[in-house]
């Protein structure tokens, strides 16, 4: 092709952009994949070795008939190869770590949506399927006896559920209010200066409030069928400030990077999907603690008391 910038006739135009256009595409791929939109980069990946396979067989690239020639375009296909297993490591260790040391892939926060719906739904059917059958054996059984507690227990067991009813209801309730509107707010494009601060007390309020729930379950850990009412749904503090925490580094990375553009990439992060659901998460588990809680309270006020050892 000519030495000048702009081509003289058209096999130099044709060339000169079949000789780029594979250069272009790949660059597209690797954005697409830095974006995590997979899909789109393969895509983009698959017509980027199209167009350089029409460049090759229209000799686009000067030289390539000659033995060094080739070696170069050896090269090159050598670090596109390269590029995109680095790219992919760089995803992998990209990836956002556990919250705490102590995590463990029990953990809620360790498992995906798509995961846990597939195993739910077995386990929902199983358990229904058991409810049914024993509701056909309970039919032919005897009925059971009431609860009995004494006066001095059943008074016990009623101030222990009202004060765990108060930490989940009450205390954490009212927190999860501020964090889910905090949360909506920013999604909004609501991010003033004070958006990380605020996300940080919000946090620490969090955990402040699970470590004084899990207090006094410790406190009331002689109740066991009382404490394991909150524990029935397998939320807990790590999941609850983990998306939070990351929220924060991830906006105050994108003030650096794009400062007049961080609800654009707030709006495409994955942080700051996982944060929504964990807020929903979190607001399913304040719903079912509380309704266990109520009907824990409604059958011990339904136990007959007993003075004593009078039977």
């Amino acid at each position: 092709m000519s030495e000048s910038a702009v081509p003289e006739t058209w096999a130099d135009a044709r060339n000169l952009i079949l000789g780029n256009t594979p250069w272009i595409l790949l660059l597209v791929a690797v954005e697409r994949a830095i974006e995590s939109h997979f899909a789109q980069a393969g895509v983009a990946l698959i017509f980027c070795f199209l167009a350089l396979g029409i460049a090759i067989h229209w000799n686009a690239f000067e030289g390539l008939g000659k033995r060094e020639g080739r070696k170069r375009l050896a090269f090159v296909l050598i670090i596109i190869g390269a590029s995109f297993l680095a790219g992919g490591i760089y995803l992998l260790a990209a990836q956002t770590p556990p919250a705490s040391a102590h995590a463990d892939v029990s953990s809620p926060a360790a498992i995906d949506a798509p995961t846990r719906s597939a195993v739910d739904q077995p386990l929902e059917a199983t358990r229904t399927e058991l409810s049914r059958t024993a509701g056909q054996h309970d039919a032919t059984a005897p009925v059971a006896a009431p609860l009995r507690y004494t006066a001095y227990e059943k008074e016990q067991r009623l101030r222990t559920v009202d004060e765990i009813y108060g930490a989940v209801a009450t205390q954490l309730r009212s927190i999860y209010a501020e964090g889910n509107s905090l949360l909506d707010g920013i999604y909004q494009g609501q991010i003033d200066d004070g958006a990380e601060g605020r996300l940080t007390d919000y946090r620490n309020k969090l955990q402040a409030a699970f470590d004084n729930l899990n207090g006094i379950l410790k406190k009331y850990n002689y109740f066991p069928d009382i404490v394991q009412l909150t524990r029935k749904n397998t939320f807990n503090d790590v999941e609850a400030t983990h998306g939070v925490g990351n929220l924060v580094a991830e906006i105050q990375q994108f003030r650096q990077i794009a400062p007049n553009q961080l609800h654009w990439f707030l709006l495409r992060s994955s942080t700051m999907e996982l944060s929504r659901n964990q807020m929903r998460r979190f607001d399913q588990y304040l719903s079912d603690a509380t309704k266990e809680l109520q009907q824990k309270r409604t059958e011990i006020e339904a136990a007959r008391a007993y003075a004593g050892d009078n039977k």
